[in-house]
């Protein structure tokens, strides 16, 4: 029994040589070949020393990788130009704070109608109900006025509002003239917040001019100069608060932002009576590199119903949402919230001010809260700022505007992009990779190992414990 195992440790001894002599890993050969025990001792407290230190280190980078949720942000520069050598236009949003225009109807019920649109309706409807006012009588002539336009309530309010064809008179881009410019170059109205508003996305593609203040869009436009007509004081809320002169508003969009995030984060206010030069700037934030194995996240996906929206915009999905949230609450749907949901009506004037009283006292963003777990970010987000430069019209720079009546009121404005060249800013999440680079280059750094040589350890005991266990039984 002695001498078979004897003869089964020098076989032991001899495979374990074989190995160390043949691996990868620094340091295990002189346990086989050192010419002392001295030595042998040495480089094994050096072993045990660096799989201790390379451990150490693997697991603080594990730990940073799976506890740090950041992301890699990459800040470049990216050319405008078009394939064909030229620039594309910003495309833009011309919102009118006070669209409103004298048709004959009751002063009292034209304030009632403009709550669908001013959040400032909420004061004012908060009085009312606290001293109990009855709305039967106003909704009762709401609805009939609603029903000689065939219940539409787009085509009402585009009978008590001015048109894009009653404000904007000239556009040209460079020094083309454009034809019939609401039908050219402005999609349909779209009201939103506050405003009654035009947009240029999608219309002038064709038209691609160069970057700088000669190539730019120019419009001009023309105001009503009318005295406030006198109201009832209890409706009035809205529209008082605003001014009939007060000019517009204008903002830049791209097919990834919604109208209403555009306008609430880059806008300029142009008085009337000005002519003003708008140069903008581009910023293109890129997420959909974002997600990682260690921090998920996703973005820009959406779904309404069976319908996935080609480009997805934050923005519309949280709108279709509370719109959805609000139909099933009332049965109807909100006019400054886009299209109706599913076969529901737009709601009276009183529920549009009743949802801006609840958004004002807070009562709704808990539902926004789940609204943003449906709503991922954009993938991809585009930035604009805008630098204006104003000065008040003289009788020389009316040659742009068309003929104008004794009591209008001449804009204009110039818009393009200042640069050539826009900022784009990549966010990437961290890679598995970086993981198995850092861990690998730690076991090449302490171990002189790889990958292979990890393979050949476990290989190496694998068949030795199976033979073992096949000797022991």
């Amino acid at each position: 029994m002695g001498a078979e195992k004897t003869i089964k440790n020098m076989k032991i001894q001899a495979k374990f040589k074989d190995f160390a002599s043949s691996t990868s890993a620094h340091g295990f050969q002189w346990l086989v070949e050192g010419t002392s025990s001295l030595e042998k001792l040495i480089w094994i407290i050096l072993i045990i020393l660096f799989t201790l230190f390379f451990a150490r280190t693997a697991n603080t980078t594990l730990e940073g990788y799976t506890s740090d949720q950041s992301y890699t942000t990459t800040i470049g520069y990216k050319d405008m130009e078009n394939e064909n050598g030229s620039f594309s236009l910003p495309s833009i949003l011309i919102c009118d704070p006070y669209p409103w225009r004298e048709t004959g109807i009751n002063s009292t019920l034209l304030a009632y109608i403009s709550y669908m649109i001013y959040d400032s309706a909420a004061p004012a409807y908060k009085r009312m109900k606290m001293r109990n006012v009855d709305f039967s009588l106003l909704n009762a002539a709401y609805d009939a006025l609603l029903d000689s336009y065939n219940n539409d309530t787009h085509l009402l309010l585009e009978n008590l509002t001015y048109s894009c064809a009653d404000r904007l008179t000239t556009c040209s881009y460079g020094s083309v003239e454009v034809e019939n410019c609401c039908d050219s170059a402005m999609g349909p109205p779209i009201y939103i917040n506050n405003f009654k508003c035009y947009s240029s996305l999608g219309r002038l593609t064709a038209s691609r001019p160069g970057v700088g203040e000669i190539n730019h869009l120019k419009l001009g436009m023309q105001f009503e100069n009318l005295t406030s007509q006198p109201l009832n004081g209890m409706f009035t809320g809205p529209l008082v608060s605003l001014s009939q002169n007060s000019g517009v508003t204008v903002s830049v969009v791209d097919p990834h932002i919604s109208y209403s995030v555009a306008l609430s984060s880059c806008q300029q206010s142009l008085s009337l009576g000005t002519t003003n030069k708008l140069a903008v700037t581009k910023t293109v934030i890129d997420n959909t590199r974002k997600d990682s194995w260690f921090a998920p996240y996703s973005c820009g996906s959406w779904k309404d119903g069976n319908i996935k929206h080609e480009i997805y915009k934050f923005g519309d999905c949280e709108k279709a949402e509370l719109q959805k949230f609000v139909a099933g609450e009332w049965n109807c749907s909100l006019l400054f919230l886009g299209p109706r949901h599913g076969n529901t009506s737009y709601c009276r004037p009183d529920r549009h001010a009743e949802y801006f009283l609840e958004h004002m006292e807070n009562k709704i963003w808990a539902h926004r809260d789940k609204v943003r777990e449906v709503c991922p970010e954009n993938c991809l987000e585009s930035n604009f700022e805008m630098y204006k430069t104003s000065q008040v019209m003289n009788s020389a720079m009316f040659s742009g505007i068309e003929r104008l009546g004794r009591n209008q009121v001449p804009l204009q404005f110039n818009i393009y992009y200042r640069d050539k060249r826009y900022t784009r800013i990549t966010n990437e999440g961290k890679a598995l990779s970086g993981l198995i680079n850092g861990i690998g280059g730690c076991l090449g750094l302490y171990l002189g190992a790889s990958l292979l040589t990890v393979m050949e350890f476990i290989i190496f005991f694998v068949k030795k414990v199976s033979r073992l266990a096949v000797n022991f039984t």
